[in-house]
């Protein structure tokens, strides 16, 4: 595709659309998603560090889990969230290359500060 910047920025308002049509997705919940973000990630933390995932030994959920939270760490907004957590270490681990950053800029006060 030629000139990608210029086609993701064109594209941006139809990909909204259309996200929200399939979804059924409003931007109080898509707030409320990234929101709980923080509290998703320290779950899955606990089951790390509880050894249900992210063992030696890779299960089912591992690869479940860990590549959807690779697709979030594709989010430039949202990787310092994840990356430094042992969730973002796990999806790494599993996906080390997933495809290049999403050009997908998130309204900033939408996105939940590192903690």
């Amino acid at each position: 595709m030629p000139a990608p910047e210029l086609g993701a920025h064109l594209m941006k308002p139809i990909a909204w659309y259309f996200a929200r049509i399939v979804s059924g997705a409003t931007d109080e919940s898509i707030r409320g998603e990234l929101a709980s973000l923080p509290e998703r990630v320290g779950h899955l933390d606990e089951l790390m560090a509880a050894g249900v995932i992210g063992g030696d030994e890779l299960n089912a959920a591992d690869f479940q889990i860990a590549t959807s939270v690779r697709v979030l760490l594709n989010f430039p907004q949202l990787r310092p969230l994840i990356e430094p957590r042992p969730a973002g270490e796990l999806a790494m681990r599993i996906v080390p290359s997933f495809g290049d950053p999403l050009p997908v800029e998130l309204p900033a006060d939408w996105v939940p500060r590192p903690a």
